[in-house]
């Protein structure tokens, strides 16, 4: 592995790698004859073009003569490009600390806190972690190192806090192979089998504080603080997603102001869920102002809460060379017109001028759906 005082990637070569790559891979895809996202060298005659998947696509020339093409499937879109719009300041914040931390060439896990409402993905921030920002940061070479991820489920249902470390010591013995009595140490060198970073993911919502009060997020950072030391050159990262549900209003029935006390209790429900929300998020505020320096073992840091996206970064993200490469340069302007009218229509229905990036993604992923190579 790397040297850890040498590991910070400059560049974003690697992001652009996998996610071509992944482009690359699609079945049905229409590749061959390209230059940037170009079709070339095209004949007088029918050209076949092969995909390396099951589809066969023909070029041929139009009456414009210009190539068009018809293929037996349709493209897949790759998993993270609708997602990947903005997120810079989290992605600028790690970044920062993977850099002090490898400098101050610590033996103890990195903690990264990230929160957000419920409707920013934050399963797809994970992955972008995963298979983007640490082999970059890391400095691994991204299409060929695996970073392997471990869930570590949170007890919801767990009634004394007590035994929460039971509970997680067993839970990670079992995903990461371990027999059910494995000690810490153990634990810990079934992470020093793969000779790259690992990630240990856990998620958090609203409900669990309140089911089982304001300390779990403190319990669940002892936990770690308690981990023993690292092995020399091995890294590992510990992901806490904070998910704060929302409560959005819900259609009303044509009949009820028959029941009043529904939306009464509803309206209290809300009310309870945004106080229990400033509640969690002030304690993460403080856990980034002390720079968990109340833990002695632990290196963390809290990113930037995850927002709604912006018009100007999601014009940002089709100019990217990832995306550059699925819709096709000739494309481009029309991707960036129906964003707009994609802004404009939510703006006039909401007044808002962001979306949720659950929201955003899901009409990104209809916009790449209906591009297809340059006609």
């Amino acid at each position: 592995m790397p040297d850890k005082q040498n590991n910070i990637a400059s560049g974003s070569a690697a992001t652009d790698t996998t996610l071509q790559q992944e482009v690359g891979r699609n079945e049905g895809q229409v590749v061959g004859q390209m230059t940037n996202s170009q079709v070339s060298s095209v004949q007088e005659a029918d050209i076949v073009v092969s995909s390396g998947g099951s589809a066969t696509v023909y070029y041929q020339l139009g009456a414009n003569g210009q190539p068009h093409s018809s293929s037996s499937q349709s493209r897949t879109i790759p998993s993270l490009l609708p997602y990947l719009p903005n997120r810079s300041d989290q992605e600028f914040a790690l970044r920062e600390a993977i850099q002090a931390y490898l400098q101050l060439n610590k033996s103890s896990p990195l903690i990264c806190i990230v929160h957000g409402d419920e409707f920013q993905c934050h399963d797809k921030f994970l992955e972008r972690i995963q298979k983007l920002s640490l082999p970059k940061f890391f400095q691994l070479e991204a299409t060929k190192v695996i970073i392997k991820d471990y869930p570590l489920a949170w007890p919801s249902g767990l009634k004394s806090l007590e035994k929460l470390p039971d509970y997680l010591y067993k839970h990670l013995a079992d995903v990461v192979g371990e027999h059910g009595f494995a000690s810490l140490e153990e634990i810990n060198q079934a992470f020093c089998k793969y000779p790259y970073p690992a990630i240990v993911h856990t998620h958090l919502l609203t409900e669990d504080w309140n089911k089982q009060g304001a300390r779990i997020l403190y319990e669940l950072l002892e936990f770690w603080n308690r981990w023993p030391q690292l092995a020399p050159n091995q890294q590992l990262v510990i992901c806490i997603f904070v998910k704060y549900q929302m409560k959005r209003h819900q259609k009303r029935s044509p009949f009820w102001f028959l029941k009043p006390w529904v939306l009464l209790q509803a309206f209290l429900k809300r009310r309870k869920c945004q106080k229990l929300n400033q509640n969690i998020q002030s304690q993460i505020d403080s856990l980034a102002q002390s720079n968990f320096s109340q833990y002695e073992n632990i290196f963390g840091v809290v990113l930037p809460k995850l927002s709604d996206i912006s018009r100007t970064h999601v014009e940002d993200w089709i100019r990217t060379k990832s995306t550059k490469a699925f819709i096709g340069e000739a494309m481009l302007e029309q991707m960036i017109g129906a964003v707009r009218e994609l802004f404009d229509q939510r703006e006039y229905q909401t007044s808002v001028s962001t979306i949720s990036m659950d929201d955003l993604a899901e009409e990104l992923i209809r916009l790449l759906q209906s591009i297809s190579v340059p006609k």
